[in-house]
């Protein structure tokens, strides 16, 4: 039996030794970067026509590395080799797929800084942020599998005399597994592991921002021997591929971390109305919309996606279907083309909570004060400095 589950703790990098760790994990990273990440389906690794290309937003110009970009028809063929393995894997005994992720866990923690160093790269994490991505990506690699143990036990029932019954939790499927770019690495492991750790098999579709370090925790499930065909690693795009294992593939489950409710304030009419009033205007949505609003869109793109795409030469009137904010950001970087808002609803009240004229009130009163420790205070600062000393 595993001993008591307890949480990964986090890096102090106040200390010299620890800082240099990092600093280690990111040249060795650095080394790496511009690599080629196949699809993976099964056993085998699927070169595509069309690669996604995972830069590091803060310096647009790094390639961090290229990605397979799946199509409907390759999601069709990962579902079809998930379908198959799930007939042995869900068999497997819930003790044996618990030990799959204890591995899994030791492996990471030994590779605890290079995960945090990819997230560094590719989405633009501090070392703070970074680390507990990964201390929390660890804890549901230890957490759920002592509870996939606990599941797979014997389960408490009120007992009757004349009856004898018993209860058990049986794996439902193939599960789509569609994690946010913002935790790239703690909620794809979390989804993934608790997803195959039932007994069930997975189509892993990683955020198109943020492929790569999926791509490692790939390296990790094959390092430890999970078989072929339980975790398939199928990046694309939300419109093709995502939406694909989503609707058209009639699995039982979904594993998703949650909705927008900014991006459901886009509606289908509104699509349809901008399309009417703008006949030459593409339109490009985010993936977060509903369904039938991505159907009427020309591309479904995360926010750097929606940037990249109207950027295009082909492209000089876009309808937008996001956060109305990128509007300005749009204009600025292309004052020659036309940009129309979705819909002018699409305001998120939580990115509006800070103004600039909060920010001036800030400095100029010095107000709120947050008052924490000395101790923590002084350890905060020093780990900040030694970032900024690097930059």
């Amino acid at each position: 039996m595993p001993s008591e589950f307890k949480n990964e703790p986090f890096t102090d990098f106040s200390n010299p030794k620890n800082a240099k760790a990092m600093k280690d994990a990111l040249a060795k990273v650095s080394s790496e970067l511009g690599k080629e990440y196949d699809l993976i389906i099964g056993a085998k690794r699927k070169k595509t026509q069309d690669r996604i290309r995972s830069i590091n937003p803060a310096q647009p110009d790094q390639v961090v590395g290229l990605s397979g970009k799946a199509t409907s028809d390759d999601a069709e063929e990962a579902l079809q080799v998930a379908t198959e393995a799930f007939k042995t894997w869900s068999r497997v005994a819930p003790n044996e797929r618990a030990e799959y992720l204890f591995k899994a866990a030791d492996l990471m923690r030994k590779r605890k800084h290079e995960f945090s160093a990819w997230m560094v790269y590719e989405v633009g994490k501090s070392w703070a942020e970074a680390d507990g991505d990964t201390a929390e990506a660890i804890d549901f690699l230890e957490f759920y599998g002592r509870e996939m143990i606990r599941y797979g036990g014997e389960q408490p029932l009120t007992k009757i005399p004349t009856e004898k019954n018993e209860l058990r939790y049986i794996p439902l499927g193939v599960g789509a597994v569609i994690p946010p770019w913002n935790f790239p690495v703690a909620i794809m492991v979390g989804m993934t592991s608790a997803a195959f750790v039932s007994g069930n098999t997975v189509l892993l579709k990683p955020s198109s921002d943020a492929p790569v370090v999926a791509a490692k925790f790939m390296e990790i499930l094959d390092e430890i021997g999970l078989p072929p065909g339980v975790v398939n690693y199928v990046p694309g795009s939300g419109a093709q591929v995502g939406d694909y294992i989503v609707q058209q593939t009639g699995k039982k489950m979904i594993l998703w971390p949650g909705y927008c409710p900014t991006h459901l304030k886009i509606l289908p009419e509104d699509i349809v109305r901008r399309k009417h009033q703008h006949p030459q205007a593409r339109v490009v949505v985010h993936p977060e919309c509903h369904p039938d609003v991505i159907a009427l869109a020309d591309a479904a793109l995360s926010t750097s996606g929606i940037i990249r795409y109207a950027a295009r030469d082909d492209i000089s009137e876009l309808i937008v279907g996001t956060e109305v904010e990128i509007l300005h950001r749009l204009r600025k970087e292309n004052p020659v083309k036309k940009f129309i808002p979705a819909s002018e609803k699409a305001i998120c009240p939580n990115m509006k909570l800070i103004t600039l004229a909060k920010i001036l009130n800030s400095l100029e009163t010095m107000s709120p004060r947050i008052t924490v420790p000395e101790e923590i205070r002084t350890r905060a600062k020093a780990a900040v400095d030694r970032m900024l000393a690097i930059v």
